[in-house]
């Protein structure tokens, strides 16, 4: 990424809003004239800017095989954490504790361990699951088994990977604690004081393991995270915009589906394609999604990353699911192996633990692994997505609610708060961008900049701080200075007011501060926290070698993440 040059004018967007949800994006050059670069289809983009994505996608890959192989710190803090996890977990998935007190959860009332099983037994160890991190090993108890993942260290003390742990024993720690983090997030964030408080007083015994302190702190705890990190704006819905790309059936065509929000399936955030149009194929869809009842009669989705869908840009393999991981698509990986444009991608060397290199090709190769992936799933429409691409990052979705879930796991089982804890969120936000991207769920610029947002306690880095409408109070002020703009105001007769205006001011704060040399940063953790530093400083030199080459090829992406972004809200029921 580039500096941002404050002296060029910035690429103005607008996000027409329709009945309170997103219709389009446009941009308008500085001649005035307005194009669509994003609609319910996806975000639209020319093939010099989809060459800078795919720089893009390439660093972030070459990043996260480097973090997961020879993860250092980082595999240090997850297993400190991992083994306060199991404290915590044991008794609820072995039935004791409060594994039988009843919570609130997705609207009805259940047991505590039916939540978990829910929510991190059946993704984890379900035989049909297509997560990443999961059980992959037949027969024994599934609850035994991330109890004892939990339990057995990574790392040596060398730093290096114990005897028979490997990236993907990480990968099982880290969906340990997304899985975690998003359990408490459900089960707190209740609009009902009563279930919130039930629910409260449950998880406070949860929590004892780790002592009275740890306990008692455990709500005051979350309230404080859902203040500074998980605010409103941050699932604001223009930002976050999203939908899942049609589902094909056993002869690739597409099932007709009605998109209904994520929300009403307990499926997170977004248009989900779940219900077909056609009542009579409800069960070949459920049956391709792995979709199978709860206790309570819900639908659980076991292979909703791993289904195949329309336009999605990494292939089944051989077991039927996408074994590449990351989020190239084939013709991208073509480029990095033989195109002049990526060629130092060509020349990469990656160190293994056992002191053999790899290409860049064979390190793939090497993670290969089959999975649901994120990126085939969704296609991002949002603010946030258009902002990123726009900077030439590649997105996935959005500004990552896993991270987030994550992060709060990581908070409520520390003995105090983490805000401004770099030692800690630092590596753990490097462990949890690699398992993202890996997945193919979040790119770095969906997944860092919230990590670091809590590592340097502040907001300006939080993608929320880059959602919000300004009201009316923040456009009299910007007004106010500027002083030609108020006198014609002021001018009788002038058809210029603050209702007219309120439009253009209805836009978020810059997000040009959370993408300003992202990469540089990632690669400055990733050099400092990991055992790859000589591969992680190059595989971000290819990067910038690559861009150089690039921008001769295609001298427009000179500018590409050097000028700033104003995103403006025209929502014609806001105006009144």
């Amino acid at each position: 990424m580039r500096t941002i040059q404050s002296n060029q004018p910035p690429i103005q967007l607008q996000a027409q809003i329709e009945s309170g949800g997103l219709k389009e994006i446009t941009q308008t050059n500085q001649t005035g004239e307005t194009t669509a670069v994003s609609t319910a289809k996806g975000i639209t983009l020319n093939a010099a800017q989809q060459l800078a994505l795919t720089n893009g996608r390439l660093f972030e890959a070459g990043v996260s095989m480097a973090v997961l192989d020879r993860p250092g710190t980082v595999g240090k803090v997850f297993d400190t954490y991992a083994a306060r996890l199991a404290d915590v977990l044991t008794p609820v998935l072995t039935g004791g504790g409060a594994a039988a007190s009843t919570v609130h959860f997705n609207g009805s009332e259940k047991p505590l361990v039916d939540v978990f099983k829910d929510t991190m037994l059946t993704p984890m160890t379900d035989p049909k699951s297509d997560q990443i991190g999961r059980k992959t090993t037949e027969g024994g108890d599934g609850a035994a088994w991330i109890v004892a993942q939990l339990g057995t260290p990574l790392m040596s003390p060398s730093g290096e990977y114990a005897a028979g742990q490997d990236f993907k024993n990480l990968l099982t720690k880290v969906k340990a604690v997304c899985g975690f983090g998003t359990t408490v997030w459900q089960l707190m964030n209740q609009q009902d004081a009563t279930k919130r408080a039930q629910n409260e007083a449950v998880l406070r015994d949860v929590m004892k393991p780790l002592g009275e302190g740890v306990a008692s702190q455990f709500g005051a705890r979350f309230d404080e995270f859902k203040e500074v990190m998980r605010t409103p704006l941050f699932d604001d819905p223009i930002s976050r915009m999203r939908s899942e790309r049609q589902p094909l059936d056993a002869q690739g065509k597409p099932i007709p589906v009605g998109y209904e929000s994520a929300h009403l399936h307990g499926l997170g955030f977004g248009n989900v394609a779940v219900t077909a149009a056609d009542g009579d194929r409800q069960k070949e869809l459920d049956q391709l999604l792995g979709a199978k009842p709860n206790a309570a009669g819900t639908k659980v989705y076991a292979n909703i990353n791993g289904a195949a869908r329309d336009g999605a840009p990494i292939e089944p393999g051989a077991s039927g699911l996408p074994e590449r991981p990351f989020m190239m698509a084939s013709d991208e990986l073509q480029l990095a192996l033989d195109s002049p444009l990526m060629n130092s991608y060509q020349n990469l060397l990656f160190s293994t633990q056992g002191g053999a290199d790899q290409t860049f090709h064979e390190a793939l190769g090497s993670h290969a692994f089959p999975h649901g992936t994120g990126v085939n799933r969704w296609q991002p429409t949002g603010t946030f997505a258009v902002e990123s691409n726009l900077r030439g990052l590649p997105s996935a979705g959005a500004q990552s609610g896993g991270t987030c879930d994550a992060l709060l796991a990581l908070n409520t089982l520390s003995d105090g708060p983490l805000y401004d804890r770099f030692d800690i969120v630092e590596p753990a936000t490097l462990g949890i961008a690699a398992f993202m991207n890996f997945g193919g769920y979040h790119t770095f610029a969906e997944t860092v900049p919230v990590g670091m947002a809590m590592a340097n306690g502040a907001d300006e880095f939080n993608p929320s701080s880059g959602t919000a409408f300004r009201s009316t109070e923040r456009l009299v002020e910007n007004v106010a200075r500027q002083p030609a703009l108020q006198q014609a105001i002021e001018t009788p007769g002038n058809p210029l007011t603050l209702d007219t205006l309120r439009a253009d001011f209805f836009g978020p704060v810059g997000t040009d501060l959370q993408h300003e040399n992202l990469y540089q940063r990632v690669a400055g953790m990733a050099a400092n926290y990991t055992n790859a530093t000589g591969d992680v400083l190059a595989i971000h030199d290819a990067y910038e070698q690559n861009h150089g080459a690039l921008c001769n090829a295609h001298p427009e992406l000179r500018q590409i993440g050097t000028v700033g972004i104003q995103t403006s809200r025209v929502d014609p029921n806001r105006l009144a």
